[in-house]
């Protein structure tokens, strides 16, 4: 005998990707998340979709809903790129004493008054490195950090550059050594081995030379460099060297 009722056969571990759960319905869901943590992870994400609407989209889906969701708070990469001068000016207007350079679709250098003032009061020592940029467009940040009385790290110079060369640290560091340092004596740049620094560093042309800059090389860089050289079994002993 048929019976009528409510139907309580669904099926709640349902994993196929719906065809309707596209990109953008995904955007709509992970938005909030997107604001609160921009680096949050795309298993995070996958949790609270799957949760929301019962389905597992394609980690394909889930990229592509990201995207959507960062291009709405943030804008696009084109936008961000073409808004980057007026960024400057603005900052510069707001912070008397902002120094900052732009070289159209290549590089950028800006530095702060507060940073330049406080450096005088530092102690005589730059920490350089660069990091790579993970976006669309890939690049790389150089940096020049010293540490304050309280031994806290202090970013002085920034600047965004087509990649490491000696072109690029050239650029960077003569612009640091005018608008940062200026003639002070004695400072001490701490780098890694990038023949970038180390050219710089002895360009007479750029102001680094002896006695107002002295180089040093970073123990933490030196360090991993050995390790990298000497692998664990040289340490060990096994290729000839005790330890």
């Amino acid at each position: 005998m048929e019976t009528k009722g409510p139907h309580t056969c669904i099926n709640h571990s349902i994993s196929q990707d719906h065809s309707n759960l596209d990109s953008s319905h995904i955007a709509t869901i992970i938005i909030d998340l997107i604001v609160a943590d921009p680096a949050v992870s795309e298993k995070v994400l996958e949790v609270v979709i799957v949760k929301e609407v019962g389905y597992v989209p394609s980690r394909k889906r889930i990229r592509d809903g990201k995207k959507i969701a960062t291009m709405k708070i943030y804008g696009s990469w084109e936008q961000s790129y073409e808004e980057l001068p007026h960024f400057m000016n603005v900052l510069q207007t707001v912070n008397r004493g902002h120094i900052h350079e732009v070289v159209r679709l290549k590089r950028v250098f800006w530095t702060l008054k507060p940073c330049i003032d406080a450096f005088v009061h530092c102690i005589p020592v730059l920490q350089m490195d660069g990091t790579h940029l993970y976006g669309k467009y890939k690049g790389v940040l150089l940096t020049a950090t010293t540490i304050d009385g309280f031994n806290h790290l202090l970013p002085v110079a920034f600047a965004i550059v087509e990649g490491e060369s000696v072109a690029s640290w050239t650029w960077f560091m003569e612009r640091v050594r005018k608008m940062v340092t200026l003639q002070r004596t004695g400072v001490c740049v701490i780098s890694d081995r990038h023949a970038g620094i180390m050219s710089a560093m002895k360009n007479p042309n750029l102001g680094w030379c002896k006695p107002y800059g002295y180089h040093r090389f970073c123990v933490r860089h030196l360090a991993a460099n050995f390790v990298s050289t000497f692998r664990k079994k040289w340490l060990e002993g096994k290729g000839g060297y005790n330890v």
